[in-house]
């Protein structure tokens, strides 16, 4: 219902949602700590994986909630989609998509991705594999 919604494509979203969580509306990552000083960069959250520094305004309730996590991701998503169309209006529409893909996990990698046109990274093109690949059993 998202992905129509949101008019995302491919089952992108689902297979976002799958990468993040295995749909698992319980999932809880790792606290994140960057940097020889391990600053703490929070902890991700839910099906859509939520960062709780990053988003200190989404309730951890509403981080687990299915129905707001995955309208929350959806969202993110088609507006990540959208801004990047904007900016770089010659990349092309499937390239645009990956950036916005990998942008739920990397924003940087997101905006590198959508300006050159190329992966910045194995590790962005492998995440966005992932999400285009997922089987779902």
């Amino acid at each position: 219902e998202a992905e129509n919604t949101f008019n995302i494509p491919n089952h992108f979203l689902r297979g976002m949602i799958n990468s993040e969580s295995a749909l698992d509306p319980g999932a809880v990552g790792y606290y994140i700590y960057y940097g020889e000083t391990l600053t703490y960069r929070g902890v991700d959250r839910g099906p859509g994986q939520i960062n709780s520094k990053a988003h200190p305004e989404i309730s951890w309730l509403d981080a687990f909630r299915f129905d707001y996590a995955v309208g929350y991701t959806a969202d993110r998503l088609r507006s990540t989609f959208d801004a990047f169309k904007k900016d770089y209006p010659a990349t092309s529409t499937a390239t645009l998509w990956d950036a916005a893909i990998v942008s739920h996990n990397n924003p940087s990698a997101g905006r590198k991705w959508a300006k050159t046109g190329v992966a910045p990274t194995e590790a962005a093109a492998l995440y966005v594999n992932k999400v285009k690949t997922a089987i779902y059993a």
